[in-house]
């Protein structure tokens, strides 16, 4: 009698991740929250843990690289000991894939909304105020390219104290179709209102102190004033209706990162 051979395991084929260009070694969170697209020793992440949570991820790519040294499994930031960066990380995630795909069906896969969680501890703010410049847009490496966006709000101040500041200047950032809808169409001098969470982060400086940053991470942004009102430059490419408010140039819908 012949000896039959042993089968061979059909080897698993991962989707590729919808968030990043895993063959580059950048840190998601290194670029979100502390501007630093540097490469570095990074660590393979499934966004969503669990067993059955990390099979959906692996089938929906909801993977990212995170940074051995700070954001991934051991310190004070890293996700699987900071339960804010935890959740903070899975909102992101939640984001991304709702440019992509219905909240539906993204609620059906994880039988939960991280955007929606009581418990989260994040804030929510709503700003209001003219860029100081045009956005500051970076783009990560690799094929599955994800757009980071940078800029200030100059936001009046109502009240004020005799010698105190106008406004206060805002950093904010979006990322995904936001910021690409960003670069796009916003421009210094815009008003816009922003929506979305305060973040906090830190890095080393050239001084090797450690600096920390506290900015807006923007879930929803809009025009806030007509085109008339406005101080933007001519770049911006849009015009007034009859009554003077903003229209909304030719296929624009189409980029809009809110509805």
């Amino acid at each position: 009698m012949f000896q039959k051979e042993p089968k061979k395991k059909k080897r698993k084929i991962h989707k590729k991740s919808i968030i990043q260009d895993q063959s580059e070694k950048q840190c998601l969170l290194c670029m979100l929250m502390d501007n630093d697209f540097s490469e570095k020793p990074v660590h393979d992440h499934h966004i969503y843990g669990g067993t059955a949570n990390r099979r959906i991820s692996e089938a929906e790519g909801m993977k990212c690289n995170l940074c051995i040294e700070k954001h991934h499994e051991y310190g004070p930031e890293a996700v699987h000991q900071n339960r804010f960066n935890n959740v903070i990380l899975k909102i992101i995630g939640q984001q991304i894939f709702e440019e992509k795909y219905p909240m539906q069906r993204f609620v059906a896969l994880f039988a939960k909304s991280y955007k929606e969680l009581e418990d989260a501890n994040v804030n929510k703010v709503v700003l209001s105020g003219r860029l100081t410049k045009d956005p500051e847009v970076r783009y990560s490496a690799g094929e599955t390219q994800l757009a980071i966006a940078r800029f200030t709000l100059a936001a009046d101040r109502r009240f004020k104290r005799e010698g105190e500041a106008d406004a206060d200047f805002i950093p904010c950032v979006s990322f995904g179709k936001t910021a690409e809808f960003a670069e796009k169409y916003f421009r210094k001098g815009m008003k816009i209102t922003i929506s979305g969470r305060i973040q906090t982060g830190s890095y080393i400086g050239r001084d090797n102190r450690k600096v920390f940053t506290t900015e807006v991470v923007i879930e929803e942004q809009e025009f806030a004033e007509s085109r008339k009102a406005s101080k933007a430059p001519e770049a911006a490419e849009t015009q007034c209706g009859e009554e003077g408010f903003m229209n909304v140039p030719d296929g624009i819908e189409e980029d809009f990162p809110f509805r």
